[in-house]
């Protein structure tokens, strides 16, 4: 599905984003706060303002009081970002909230699906970006009680990655690819932690001096053999250099969570 392009003064909204690219530094931030039970999914939707647009979007959910974690997460339309989470703790409501993040002026972004039947041993959903697009962000979607989501990130220049936890059982679900042509440098900045088992904890990836913070990821571990489970509850900004994956360690052995910042320099 490809965005309707804007046209200003005769040249195109997104010929005049790759030829000034001020507007990936300067991305706004909107975001919604709501509440999740545990008898029922919850959704939220975050608007950019008028005439921006979505590039990119983040996610929180509540892993201390309850365990709020994400089954949908994709950018809708031009402006919005859509969230669904699910709490899988019993007899607890807990909080959750989903971020935008929005730019007055940016390339026409190109969304590619893919779904995909999966198996325990045949976890992993990757979109592609066509042609000379690039990766700029990504989003997943499963069923409430399905697929859970232990991996979103960027693989390359033009492919985004997603890995999902099924418990043992098959399931579908969706992946996603924002794209977009983009000039300038994209760099991958990843940071790596271990959570011992219980262990709620937050890693954070840093934007290096003279780039800007473009969009992020996340990757949990999901080794059921090995007893390594990460319960990645939230991927989402945190200033304006930072992106910050938040998870809990879910296996009786130590397990790994990293968070990844996309980086561009123009």
């Amino acid at each position: 599905m490809r965005r309707r392009i804007r046209v200003i003064g005769g040249i195109t909204a997104g010929a005049l984003a790759v030829t000034s690219l001020a507007a990936a530094a300067q991305l706004d931030e909107r975001s919604k706060d709501f509440r999740v039970n545990s008898t029922s999914p919850n959704s939220r939707v975050v608007n950019c303002e008028a005439g921006d647009e979505a590039v990119a979007g983040g996610f929180f959910g509540d892993l201390r009081e309850s365990r709020v974690i994400p089954r949908t997460f994709k950018l809708k339309g031009e402006r919005k970002v859509l969230l669904r989470s699910d709490n899988i703790a019993g007899g607890t409501t807990g909080d959750a909230s989903v971020h935008a993040y929005c730019a007055d002026r940016f390339p026409d972004i190109d969304k590619q699906t893919k779904r995909r039947r999966l198996t325990p041993r045949d976890d992993r959903i990757t979109a592609r970006c066509p042609g000379d697009t690039r990766a700029i962000s990504g989003g997943f979607k499963a069923a409430p009680g399905g697929p859970v989501p232990v991996e979103s990130r960027r693989i390359g220049d033009d492919r985004w990655r997603l890995r999902f936890s099924l418990d043992g059982r098959p399931g579908r679900a969706t992946g996603f690819a924002y794209c977009a042509t983009l000039l300038g440098t994209i760099t991958n900045v990843r940071r790596t932690e271990t959570l011992q088992s219980g262990a709620i904890r937050s890693v954070t990836a840093r934007c290096p001096s003279g780039t800007d913070l473009l969009s992020g990821g996340f990757r949990g571990q999901n080794s059921a053999g090995a007893a390594k489970i990460t319960i990645v509850g939230g991927s989402r900004r945190a200033g304006t250099k930072n992106w910050r994956a938040s998870g809990q360690g879910a296996s009786s052995n130590p397990s790994k969570l990293s968070a990844f910042a996309y980086c561009h320099s123009r």
